[in-house]
């Protein structure tokens, strides 16, 4: 079994201390700011738009800095997971019967079929991106040639094309 994390960079104590205070201190000012243009222009459903506005931020803030992502290469299949907090949960898994190639995104990226479902384990950049092109979906992940190397073997198939060498989660 070969098992890959990828992490977020990990932030000190005072550091998130402080950034949680920011983030109190935002939401206040911006509920109050809201309240003085409803008194100002007679409308109430600017707060409306507020709350829109902070469970999009919330869902970003998870997205970008929250979720990891857990990359497993088993006796017979490839299993993604994610992990929030100390919380795993096991997204999906692939038999080995059912990859049909992988390879970095830049040389997949002909290959991937608009009719399949897509599924995206990573928040890192196109360039680190590779694609895992499956039966019946494709997924994009961000590993490293390790992992590659580990896959090629346990599947018994080629690469689309080497990777470059990929870089450890920050």
């Amino acid at each position: 079994m070969y098992a890959e994390e990828l992490k977020h960079r990990k932030i000190n104590d005072i550091v998130g201390i402080f950034l949680t205070l920011g983030i109190v201190a935002a939401v206040f000012f911006a509920v109050m700011f809201v309240n003085v243009l409803q008194l100002w222009l007679g409308v109430y459903w600017i707060q409306i738009i507020l709350y829109a506005v902070c469970i999009w931020v919330v869902f970003l803030i998870f997205k970008r800095w929250i979720i990891e992502y857990i990359y497993l290469i088993e006796k017979d299949r490839i299993t993604f997971g994610r992990r929030i907090g100390k919380r795993e949960k096991e997204l999906l898994f692939v038999p080995f019967r059912d990859v049909i190639s992988f390879g970095p995104y830049a040389e997949m990226q002909d290959k991937i079929d608009d009719k399949k479902k897509k599924f995206k384990y990573t928040f890192k950049k196109k360039d680190d991106w590779t694609v895992i092109n499956c039966t019946g979906c494709t997924i994009i992940v961000t590993v490293t040639q390790e992992y590659i190397n580990a896959l090629k073997k346990a599947t018994g198939r080629k690469v689309e094309k080497e990777s470059p060498e990929g870089q450890q989660s920050e």
